[in-house]
């Protein structure tokens, strides 16, 4: 019955993103921020990956799918906003690898419906190297990239430890050893 009235609803799914998106591209042409509709690519990516993810989850709770229509759909909304913007992707790119981040965490709650370091972790290493080199590609930072790892390498070694100290503690501890006790 859940199935049938899912199937029922998928066509609707569909036309709603594709209503969405061809609004947002027909907005985007007339206001001037995109001069034609070739420019509109990342809008039709973002809608193709939105419905491949929702028809993988739906359908068969895909890992996959759930990375791949993540990303992509973060990934090129990123992508039309910088380029309306006129950011360059040299600018942008730490962007990607933050949505990358946040691909590898919807995989991880798809596969297991609750957060896991082994997908939590990288998942959270994507986001911090993104957030970082975004310092850097947006100027933010009034050093560069490598007048700051000369002053603050000694950061990385915390936050390793830091990072080790959290996988230790969310890997629980190993099961206490049997010590023979005479049974052979």
């Amino acid at each position: 019955m859940r199935d049938q009235a899912r199937d029922r609803h998928t066509p609707l799914f569909i036309l709603a993103v594709a209503l969405v998106v061809t609004g947002a591209a027909a907005l985007l042409i007339t206001t001037g921020l995109l001069p034609d509709i070739l420019s509109a690519w990342p809008l039709a990516l973002f809608g193709a990956a939105v419905v491949y993810a929702y028809l993988g989850l739906s359908l068969r709770r895909s890992v996959s799918a759930a990375f791949i229509g993540v990303f992509v759909a973060l990934s090129s909304a990123v992508y039309a906003v910088c380029h309306a913007s006129g950011l360059a992707l040299s600018s942008f790119w730490p962007l990607l690898v933050i949505s990358a981040g946040v691909g590898v965490f919807a995989a991880g709650l798809v596969r297991y419906r609750k957060l896991l370091a082994g997908y939590l972790v990288p998942a959270l290493a994507f986001v911090f190297l993104g957030s970082f080199f975004s310092i850097f590609s947006f100027r933010i930072s009034r050093l560069g990239f490598k007048a700051f790892l000369a002053l603050w390498w000694p950061a990385l070694l915390i936050a390793a430890g830091l990072t080790l100290l959290a996988l230790w503690a969310l890997g629980g501890r190993a099961p206490a050893r049997k010590t023979g006790g005479g049974h052979p």
